[in-house]
């Protein structure tokens, strides 16, 4: 095979994103949770004065601070957001840490991306949840089962499915809690 290869010089500034270190999935979340990502200096000169931001809400809002070290050229540390995310409510948490740089044009390295579901203040799902339409409580069946995966069950739980087209496959594993009385049902919302 003919394989080619380019070489390219490192850019003065370029910041990345390289880890998550907390929250992570299947870490316990509340309403005072410390979000921490680890930040490399990928680019040959040192860094210092740049911005780091995170939002639990898929970028809806963001809550920002300026690191106040200096980071040389190949180093890595791991940094504490000094706001800490609101977690408390039950639901899917679509996290996202980016890293900004005066002179940092190689962005494709400035975000990171991760999911956490928080059970809330709860042990467990009970009663009556919407999949899909307008305002519902899962997007979709997987979110819905990431949840009861990750919560379990305190009580019966229904789920109605609105009317939509719903492209995936669903496996639904063995959810704590589940028993006679405590069970799982998922409806459609109307007939047809």
């Amino acid at each position: 095979p003919n394989i080619q290869l380019g070489v390219t010089s490192l850019s003065s500034n370029d910041l990345a994103v390289t880890e998550w270190v907390y929250p992570l999935p299947g870490y316990t979340v509340g309403s005072s949770t410390n979000v921490v990502v680890k930040v490399k200096n990928v680019g040959s000169a040192a860094q210092s004065g740049f911005t780091m931001k995170y939002s639990i809400k898929n970028g809806e809002t963001w809550s920002s601070s300026t690191y106040s070290g200096s980071l040389a050229s190949g180093s890595e540390n791991i940094f504490f957001f000094p706001v800490q995310a609101n977690m408390g409510s039950t639901g899917l948490y679509k996290m996202i840490a980016v890293v900004n740089s005066t002179g940092d044009t190689l962005n494709y390295n400035d975000t990171l991306r991760q999911d956490i579901i928080s059970c809330g203040t709860s042990s467990g799902l009970s009663g009556a949840y919407t999949i899909g339409g307008t305002n519902p409580d899962f997007n979709t069946l997987s979110d819905a089962v990431l949840f009861l995966e990750a919560c379990g069950v305190t009580g019966a739980c229904t789920f109605t499915i609105a009317p939509g087209v719903y492209n995936e496959q669903v496996r639904i594993p063995k959810i704590t809690g589940v028993s006679s009385t405590k069970t799982l049902t998922f409806q459609a919302s109307t007939l047809g």
